[in-house]
């Protein structure tokens, strides 16, 4: 009896280990892949607010927030990366079909500039030389959801507040007024990001102007631009981290985890991720036609809101996602039935790298996908409270940090945060 008790755990070990094989070999290399999906940020731009060096405006001659000639460059490197993996291997047709690709943009013009370089560099040319785009799709910023987070919702933000001891409504109202100041001032997401900038600064930002925080960050890749040689530790390290924890913060992840701003900055692409697999499996069993690449440009809020949602927001070690980051989902059918498999390519420069979803004799059935992100997927836009005097036009609102870095001077001339 002694001896059949001190063999039971040697048979679970056992037990736990064939079933990690079996689970590997849902993962074979030989397993077919059915449907690629891409949730990637614009190219490189200059910074929403501000330039660094006296050389910058010219660099970025387009204006603040527009794409760079390097970004369009890079987004065209990008686009030559998925060539290789998707197109150079057969899985899509190089000829560019149709109905073989979908790919869906956000309005913003750096956007769509970087969706029509990426897209220019996926397929073979025309007998007569000319470029080969497939058609990019596209919805008025203030009626896209799923690609333009709403950040300028007024609810979503009690979390916010109490963390950061931020003034109620009702106080920065009263201030505002006697101060002669607009309550376009004062929104939730531009107050947050003073306080983060007040308490945590990084030591090796310090020396670097808070409103060029973001703007050190976007100009550090430009090969035509020398930074002044004491912020580029800032612009490598200290700052990135604190835009990381700003955009996260925004779309309510990580240590500020909000599930109402989850959902408005991805939920809806989740849902349309999702239906998207199943539309392909079903098409699986019949013989109707569904893109096999499926590519939406986007903004870094929602690139960092997926990967969360996902579970693979540590592939981004803290730090901000960098121009023409991306996020892959490839759905493959193995000899168990269905998964998933998530990469980051972290820029046109980095390499694709696996997330740890199907690794170490993990469940990254479809199945548990779905359940995984069951508690942020909607099919309809959220609710977002908001009034017309209180609150600016989306399209100033959206990719992140953004212009909001600007607002910690003004908002520290006039003192609504007594800082």
């Amino acid at each position: 009896s002694f001896r059949v008790k001190g063999m039971l755990p040697l048979l679970f070990l056992s037990l736990f280990l064939s079933i990690g094989s079996i689970l590997a070999i849902v993962r074979s290399p030989d397993d077919q892949l059915l449907l690629v999906q891409v949730v990637i940020r614009h190219a490189d731009r200059a910074a929403m607010h501000g330039f660094a060096t006296n050389i910058s405006e010219e660099v970025f001659f387009r204006g603040n927030g527009e794409l760079s000639d390097e970004g369009i460059d890079n987004a065209y490197k990008q686009g030559e990366d998925y060539r290789k993996r998707y197109v150079d291997t057969g899985f899509i047709d190089d000829r560019m079909l149709t109905n073989q690709i979908s790919i869906r943009s956000s309005s913003v013009p750096r956007v769509l500039m970087s969706a029509a370089s990426f897209t220019s560099a996926l397929f073979n040319k025309t007998d007569g030389g000319s470029t080969r785009i497939s058609p990019i799709f596209t919805k008025p910023t203030e009626e896209d959801p799923l690609l333009v987070p709403p950040l300028d919702c007024l609810d979503g933000w009690d979390d916010v507040v109490e963390k950061y001891g931020l003034p109620s409504p009702k106080n920065v109202e009263k201030s505002a007024v006697n101060r002669g100041r607009s309550m376009k001032k004062t929104r939730k997401h531009a107050q947050a990001l003073v306080a983060i900038l007040k308490k945590e600064m990084p030591e090796e930002c310090k020396m670097v102007p808070p409103d060029l925080i973001e703007t050190i960050v976007a100009e550090l890749p430009n090969t035509q631009i020398s930074l002044p040689t004491e912020w580029i530790p800032c612009a490598q390290n200290g700052a990135k981290k604190l835009i990381f924890k700003y955009i996260e913060l925004l779309a309510g992840a990580g240590d500020d985890f909000n599930l109402q701003r989850l959902q408005r900055t991805a939920g809806l692409l989740t849902a349309t991720l999702l239906d998207n697999m199943a539309s392909m499996l079903n098409c699986s069993l019949t013989d109707c036609e569904e893109p096999k690449l499926r590519v939406y440009y986007t903004h870094d809020i929602n690139v960092l809101a997926s990967a969360f949602i996902f579970d693979s927001i540590y592939l981004f070690n803290n730090k901000t996602p960098a121009f023409s980051s991306s996020l892959v989902f490839e759905l493959r059918n193995g000899k168990f039935g269905p998964y998933v498999n998530i990469f980051l390519k972290n820029g046109q420069d980095a390499e694709f790298v696996e997330s740890d979803l199907c690794e170490n004799g993990k469940d990254c059935s479809l199945d548990t996908i779905v359940e995984l992100t069951k508690p942020y997927a909607i099919h309809e836009p959220a609710k977002c409270k908001m009034t017309e005097d209180e609150v600016e036009p989306t399209t100033k609102a959206i990719s992140g940090i953004q212009s909001y870095l600007a607002l910690f001077i003004i908002l520290s001339l006039i003192s609504f945060l007594d800082l």
